[in-house]
C-alpha cells in the first residue's frame, strides 16, 4: 500500500489515485490478500466532504491534490 498512498493508521491508507491507478492497486490487494482472514474496504471521498474531515493528534492529513481514495 506504501505504493500507492500514505499511511493513515496501522492498517488505513489515504490515497490519491485515478481510475487506472486505482484498478491496478485493487488488483494487487486481490492478488496478495488472504481472502479466509483479511478484509479490505475502499471508501471514496468527494471534495466537499474532504472539507468536513477533522484530525486531532500527530501528523498532518495527506492532501495531494482534490481527489481521494482511501484505502
Amino acid at each position: 500500500m506504501k505504493d500507492y498512498g500514505e499511511r493513515a493508521l496501522k492498517s488505513v491508507f489515504e490515497c490519491t489515485l485515478d481510475e487506472e491507478r486505482y484498478k491496478e492497486m485493487k488488483r494487487e490487494v486481490e492478488i496478495l490478500m488472504e481472502r479466509e482472514e483479511d478484509s479490505v474496504r475502499y471508501y471514496f471521498i468527494c471534495g466537499k466532504c474532504m472539507n468536513l474531515i477533522e484530525h486531532i493528534g500527530k501528523g498532518e492529513l495527506f492532501k495531494e491534490d482534490d481527489d481521494f481514495t482511501i484505502v
